[in-house]
């Protein structure tokens, strides 16, 4: 399988691209250059493979903290259809009252967004990762659930620079 290339890597945000796939693994509370950031990813896979491309959306870690600035540029990002891809599955591994929060705040962005492709939130990667493989598969990419999870692990595993 090929490796997952780390296209961004700061304290809040890691992102990572493999073939037709973006992974993300939010490790704090948002901002606005964090969701552009993501934007401009997505965008790049928009212009290699058009609608041909999934997301694996995550939040392992941190603080339930959403700016407006964060909700307005992820608004942008639902509602933009270059953007939107064959699907997006989001997985919020966050527990107690801050998964209860993130939960809300996806739905309500799904909801908002009005994403013509399909996007569903997962408690479990493993789960995300089965209903996104069918959807990221095309005629020129193939996936399974355990490739997922393995671009999921590179990605999710903090990078030495953050603590």
């Amino acid at each position: 399988m090929a490796r997952t290339e780390i296209v961004h890597d700061d304290p809040c945000l890691r992102m990572g691209v493999c073939r037709n796939l973006l992974v993300t693994a939010w490790l704090d509370a948002p901002d606005g250059s964090q969701a552009r950031a993501m934007g401009k990813a997505i965008l790049s896979l928009s212009g290699k493979y058009g609608s041909g491309f999934g997301v694996l959306n995550s939040i392992v870690s941190g603080t339930p903290r959403i700016s407006d600035e964060f909700r307005a540029e992820i608004l942008k990002i639902m509602r933009d259809p270059r953007l939107q891809g064959a699907g997006g599955a989001h997985v919020i591994t966050l527990e107690g009252l801050g998964g209860v929060a993130i939960r809300a705040f996806l739905n309500t962005v799904l909801l908002l967004g009005r994403s013509p492709s399909p996007n569903k939130v997962f408690g479990d990667p493993k789960d995300g990762a089965a209903w996104l493989a069918p959807l990221a598969t095309t005629a020129r990419e193939a996936w399974t659930a355990d490739q997922i999870l393995a671009a999921f692990g590179e990605v999710a595993r903090p990078s030495q620079s953050i603590k």
